[in-house]
């Protein structure tokens, strides 16, 4: 082979190392989103419900809150699926 050649393999080699780097990087960022949630939820209840009002939340605010994050944290799962098949198909290519 020539070096010339070897040298577009290399490129492509590298190449494909650094797309798969970036999609693990990208599934590892979405899988804080349902913890992150999680946290803030729990805070904003605390915080503006028991503080500010001085009793717990009531029906509409909760329901509300809750479907704002299944919502979030439902669109970040899907995300963090397409993303690994993105991922498996990056590294079954050849």
């Amino acid at each position: 082979m020539s070096s010339e050649s070897e040298e577009r393999l290399n490129a492509k080699f590298y190449s494909k190392i650094e797309r798969i780097q970036k999609t693990e990087k990208k599934i590892k960022a979405t899988s804080f989103v349902p913890s992150i949630c999680l946290c803030i939820a729990i805070l904003l209840s605390f915080t503006t419900e028991y503080l500010v009002n001085g009793n717990g939340l009531n029906v509409m605010s909760a329901f509300l809150f809750a479907s704002v994050n299944i919502a979030v944290v439902g669109h970040a799962l899907m995300k963090r699926a397409d993303l690994l098949i993105q991922l498996e198909e990056l590294k079954r290519e050849q």
